[in-house]
């Protein structure tokens, strides 16, 4: 599902993880650096000063890598590697909780999906976009689908647009405020038809309106509930509109007449 407003927040926790990372990096090389003056400085044998330095180098990176294949060592040298040892599991432990915890955190999987899901977005074309993913819409997607068309559901309501994620539709969820971004994000100028069967009439003439604009070849279908909305989604720009009180009237009457007697 791709969600408008959640790459923000998503984008800041990820930057912050990256800076988290460097820092942890930059501590994780002065603990390097501080192992290996110490044992340099504790280093009692008469070996040249470049060969203790090496020396040095080698048993911190060791300690610090866990790899246990140590240069010989005084005592001096063993008990503060031993004192380093500690210090390097509690800096482990605590960069591997903070920086797990930013990427696991929601807004992160958000950005994730969010990134997953715009390319997809990005390679639509000619496919059938549903507004939104009601117990109408439900069954018009199922129909669309099992047509071969491609179906992308839009809704404002974060629980109906996972329902359509996990029903195998591509989604798109935002707030009414962002609903315009919505529609930008559902690559409409490329789309073959718009169907709108929420029982929202202002939000459908506002979404009439704007995909409109965006496409005037789009072919748009639109619920109303009165014949003075259905003019009104007509001159703004609806293809077809549906009233569902008259498709109920004649449904009736079609069993009304297959039912009488000659």
């Amino acid at each position: 599902m791709y969600r408008i407003d959640e790459p923000r927040l998503g984008g800041r926790r990820l930057t912050e993880w990256r800076r988290r990372g460097k820092r942890l990096v930059g501590l994780l090389l002065g603990a390097i650096a501080i192992l290996t003056l110490g044992v340099w400085f504790l280093d009692s044998t008469t070996a040249p000063p470049m060969g203790k330095l090496q020396n040095a180098v080698w048993n911190a990176v060791n300690l610090i890598a866990t790899l246990g294949s140590f240069a010989d060592l005084n005592v001096p040298q063993k008990l503060f590697l031993s004192l380093g040892a500690v210090v390097a599991m509690i800096f482990v432990g605590y960069a591997i909780t903070t920086l797990s915890g930013v990427l696991s955190s929601d807004a992160v999987t958000a950005f994730r999906e969010n990134r997953a899901m715009s390319r997809k977005l990005d390679q639509l074309s000619s496919h059938v976009v549903i507004a939104t993913f009601g117990p109408v819409g439900r069954l018009v997607a199922g129909h669309v689908r099992q047509l071969g068309e491609t179906v992308l559901i839009i809704d404002i309501d974060e629980k109906r647009a996972t329902e359509a994620t996990e029903d195998g539709y591509l989604a798109i969820c935002g707030d009414p405020g962002s609903f315009d971004k919505v529609i930008g994000r559902a690559q409409l100028d490329m789309a073959r038809s718009l169907l709108l069967t929420g029982t929202d009439a202002t939000h459908n003439l506002a979404i009439t309106l704007m995909a409109r604009t965006v496409n005037p070849a789009l072919e748009i279908v639109v619920f109303s509930d009165s014949d003075l909305r259905r003019r009104m989604l007509l001159g703004a720009g609806a293809t077809t509109v549906v009233d569902l009180d008259d498709i109920v009237a004649r449904t009736f009457m079609g069993h009304l007449g297959g039912g009488r007697r000659p």
